[in-house]
């Protein structure tokens, strides 16, 4: 009798209870410098009576209790507690911080901690101002916070404390917790901010510019460099303020976007190209040692209309996208090439969702002597067709 055939699962649904494993579970980590406490259950995070939230208002009770951003951060393979899931509550002022590792090595059972983390902010967290970083020096995590006060939080969360089932006794949240405060954010506002590792943070900026921060090792967070990269310079960045100029813009939150902004980012795996996705549909590649764009490209062609006119105004997405860029290194590319491919692509333009399928679009950027090669192998097949 033939056995029936077995359909592969590409994809299972798992449901994720945010809950915290108990009351005692939960460590407050207050980033002013006040000491650590436990806290009941009583705030983000729980199931609460109608007795409980009949005196809010639906709006109120969302901004304190329902998280306005979420995402889940994986480590390398190799590290345990290796998932995280973290969630932005309490009217943006509290990063919610657990561990959600639902398969893991037989051998890590005991390395598996239920402590969630409550970090209290006291400025409203920037949307699209958290990321993580996995060092790989040290056994931690490192979680990092744009706030709108202008300052990046960096909160340390190493081995031992990911690991634990309940809150240590005595905790001293100035030993985890460092605060800078970048000079560039002096007129410009940042947007979205990444994390190519713990020693390096990439920060769009609302004015088309980016901010890259850097660490040496021996360093802590507290101490960062800031190299501020733009097309125009600091000409083009004084034009941006200018408010005489009319200009088009996509407003997001507080903030009036300049189409050149970037919405997703991405460091090449040799380090020395930063890819960028704009509001304006355009993919740029930023020399990482010049500041300059080594190259760029509209990922929807549409520079003019169906009659061959230029648009007087160009379609933009909006300023809520998700990720919109992965680099991945193809098998047999040497070691200075990188592959960009993008297959499918969904941009909400003037209102209304418009789908392009961009087939086998790719972009490869390699050594001098390979593009002049390249180049010369297009011109020869152009003289052959001819």
């Amino acid at each position: 009798m033939a056995r029936p055939a077995v359909t592969p699962t590409l994809y299972q649904e798992v449901q994720l209870s945010t809950l915290p494993a108990s009351p005692a579970s939960i460590l407050k980590i207050n980033t002013t410098g006040n000491n650590s406490q436990t806290v009941t259950l009583f705030g983000a995070g729980r199931k609460r009576g109608y007795n409980e939230i009949s005196e809010l208002d639906e709006e109120a009770y969302a901004r304190k209790h329902l998280a306005s951003e979420a995402s889940v951060y994986f480590r390398r393979k190799s590290k345990y507690p290796r998932s995280f899931l973290w969630r932005v509550l309490d009217d943006r002022r509290l990063l919610e911080v657990q561990c959600v590792d639902l398969v893991h090595e037989r051998d890590d059972l005991q390395r598996e901690g239920s402590l969630t983390f409550h970090i209290e902010l006291p400025a409203e967290i920037v949307r699209g101002g958290v990321a993580f970083a996995d060092p790989e020096e040290t056994d931690a995590l490192e979680v990092f916070v744009l706030t709108t006060g202008n300052d990046l939080y960096t909160i340390t969360l190493k081995a031992d404390l990911l690991a634990r089932d309940s809150p240590p006794s005595e905790f001293d949240p100035s030993t985890a917790v460092k605060k800078y405060s970048p000079s560039s954010f002096g007129f410009r506002y940042p947007y979205r901010m990444i994390a190519a590792n713990s020693l390096e943070l990439l920060v769009s900026l609302h004015d088309g510019s980016l901010l890259r921060l850097e660490r040496q090792p021996n360093e802590n967070a507290a101490q960062w460099r800031e190299t501020f990269y733009s097309e125009g310079g600091w000409g083009g960045t004084l034009k941006s303020l200018n408010p005489l100029k009319r200009r088009q813009t996509v407003r997001y939150g507080d903030l009036d976007l300049e189409t050149s902004s970037a919405v997703d980012l991405a460091k090449s795996p040799d380090g020395n190209i930063v890819w960028t996705v704009t509001l304006d549909h355009q993919l740029k590649a930023w020399s990482a040692n010049t500041g300059r764009v080594a190259l760029q490209m509209d990922l929807l062609n549409e520079k003019s209309d169906r009659d061959g006119s230029r648009r007087q105004t160009p379609y933009v997405m909006t300023a809520e996208q998700g990720k919109l860029l992965q680099i991945a290194r193809a098998p047999g590319l040497q070691k200075m090439e990188l592959l960009l491919g993008w297959t499918r692509m969904a941009i909400t333009l003037s209102g209304s969702t418009r789908r392009r399928t961009i087939n086998s679009r790719f972009m490869r950027l390699g050594l001098p002597r390979q593009r002049k090669a390249r180049n010369r192998n297009m011109k020869t097949c152009n003289r052959e067709r001819r």
